[in-house]
């Protein structure tokens, strides 16, 4: 079973439709129309390590140098889930785990722990 194409990510209020570009084996890719943005997500299963997947949102932007000269930048954030591959957590579980972490980061203390408090 595959994501739906394309998927949307709201960055800074905006809407950004990801098409998909790669479809393989518990891998998929999206990369926004303008090539600045790629989402991509992936799953590892194994019998001894457990299961692993993984949500990646990269974002390029141009940036102009102090000689004029224009390059690309590019930042990315990511979020991981490990877990038992043996059925002891549900998805349900997982999900609010995960919502937990993410209410965490979306408040003010991110402001805080990107600068490198802990």
């Amino acid at each position: 079973m595959a994501l739906s194409d394309p998927q949307v990510i709201s960055i800074n209020a905006v809407a950004v439709n990801h098409a998909r570009t790669d479809l393989a084996k518990n891998k998929g890719s999206f990369v926004s129309a303008d090539g600045l943005s790629e989402l991509t997500i992936s799953s590892t299963f194994n019998a001894k390590t457990g299961a692993s997947t993984l949500v990646r949102l990269d974002q390029k932007k141009p940036v102009t140098g102090a000689t004029g000269v224009v390059s690309i930048s590019k930042a990315s954030v990511w979020f991981v889930c490990r877990r038992p591959d043996n059925g002891t957590w549900s998805s349900a579980e997982l999900s609010k785990l995960a919502e937990g972490l993410s209410d965490y980061i979306s408040s003010a203390n991110f402001s805080r722990i990107i600068v490198g408090e802990a």
